[in-house]
């Protein structure tokens, strides 16, 4: 067996503990802060691109009006008038190859940031539902309220969470847990 010297040992150990130093909290925390930072607050002006599809534009139009605003704590309607100013989300498809999945909720490159901790936002985001590269992932009016549901829940500072819900990477759910809807709760109520 080969001996490890103790200089060797220390700089594993010290590898190990900064590796799993910044990939433990970014794993135990599903909400806000660090790196999904949240559309500014509770009311959520949600802007529908008028080159959105119908499908693509009522299914998204329901899950604000259905999903999110009865939430206590979330105010949100959907607008077509722009405004890189006011609106928390600007909501888009087209093809986006990049986005290394089915729709994405980035900061927009022109995005104005504020906060701290889980109150870190920018303002406005963007959705983007990759219609172009991925068609058949939203046929049905379920996988479109899923990736709705999925992505509009990022803009309000939530992450991916295996639950069953609509922020669970897999499924066709487009409702929020319990467990999110505290979390929402907490940050805006």
């Amino acid at each position: 067996m080969r001996s490890v010297s103790p200089k060797r040992r220390w700089i594993g150990v010290l590898a190990a503990v900064l590796v799993l130093g910044t990939a433990v909290p970014a794993l135990g925390n599903d909400f806000g802060y660090p790196g999904n930072h949240a559309a500014n607050n509770g009311v959520h002006e949600v802007y529908r691109s008028i080159y959105l599809t119908y499908n693509i534009s009522n299914d998204t139009g329901y899950v604000v009006s259905y999903v999110l605003n009865p939430l206590p704590d979330i105010t949100a309607y959907t607008t077509t008038t722009y405004s890189n100013y006011v609106n928390d989300v600007q909501v888009y498809e087209g093809t986006y190859g990049d986005l290394g999945g089915y729709a994405a909720a980035p900061c927009s490159p022109y995005a104005r940031y504020g906060g701290s901790g889980t109150g870190t936002w920018c303002k406005p985001r963007y959705v983007k539902y990759d219609t172009g590269t991925h068609p058949s992932a939203f046929n049905t009016y379920q996988e479109r309220r899923h990736f709705a549901c999925h992505e509009l829940g990022h803009t309000l500072g939530l992450f991916h969470r295996n639950s069953g819900y609509c922020l669970d990477v897999s499924g066709v759910s487009y409702t929020l847990s319990p467990h999110n809807q505290n979390h929402l709760s907490d940050l805006y109520g």
